[in-house]
């Protein structure tokens, strides 16, 4: 088997170690998820997901450039995937519930993840294990509608620990209420628009899938 090698250049440290040290201000929180997005655009154009985005895989130096690292459990869209990552607490639901053909979304709900974690301090969903973990997202999305049950493969989705679970949305990202996010600033309804689309069981309409081209939400503008 031939061994193939990426290169990059030294960076400082990873995403992971800096948030562990210091709280982001939005400004550094908007440029590294902006940075992210774009590598991101370029990987999926080439029809390969990531499938295994977190804070240690993203370094970043002493300019805040950033770099996405670690692409052994990449894999190309036309191949039957796996249920396997590394990494729980930035899975999408659909690799948990062992959908075999997902898409580049799944890269797409673990920058969420990320991004909330940056904004918060904390990680968004710590499961303990599998159904835990489900639990946990389902807690800010809702109990899946009846159909998208139907479609999920896994036994484990339709038992009665997954059911009737009551949504409690965005505040378990944002602990304050809509009206005071809107009245500091456009910045945090951008993020809360965002979030919107990208916490979605539904991988067809999440954002990513249903926005051409990825257009990057800035804190209070659009990148286009």
């Amino acid at each position: 088997m031939m061994c193939r090698y990426l290169v990059t250049h030294l960076m400082g440290a990873d995403l992971n170690n800096i948030v562990k040290c210091q709280k982001l201000t939005d400004d550094h929180v908007q440029f590294l998820i902006y940075q992210i997005l774009r590598g991101l655009k370029y990987i999926h154009s080439a029809d390969i997901i990531h499938r295994d985005l977190k804070p240690s895989n993203l370094a970043v130096n002493e300019d805040c450039e950033l770099k996405i690292l670690d692409f052994g459990l990449a894999r190309h869209t036309d191949d039957e995937m796996t249920g396997y990552v590394a990494t729980r607490w930035y899975r999408a639901p659909e690799i948990m519930l062992n959908w075999m053909h997902y898409n580049q979304t799944v890269d797409i709900w673990s920058v969420g993840c990320i991004m909330a974690e940056l904004l918060t301090g904390r990680t968004l969903f710590p499961g303990t294990d599998h159904i835990n973990q489900l639990q946990q997202i389902m807690r800010l999305t809702g109990t899946p509608p009846a159909y998208l049950i139907n479609r999920m493969p896994s036994h484990e989705v339709r038992s009665e620990q997954m059911r009737g679970v009551c949504r409690a949305g965005l505040h378990l990202v944002f602990t304050s209420s809509i009206n005071s996010m809107l009245a500091c600033g456009m910045g945090w309804a951008i993020n809360y628009l965002l979030f919107s689309k990208i916490f979605v069981l539904n991988k067809v309409s999440r954002f990513g899938q249903c926005v051409p081209n990825y257009r990057l939400l800035r804190l209070g503008r659009v990148w286009m």
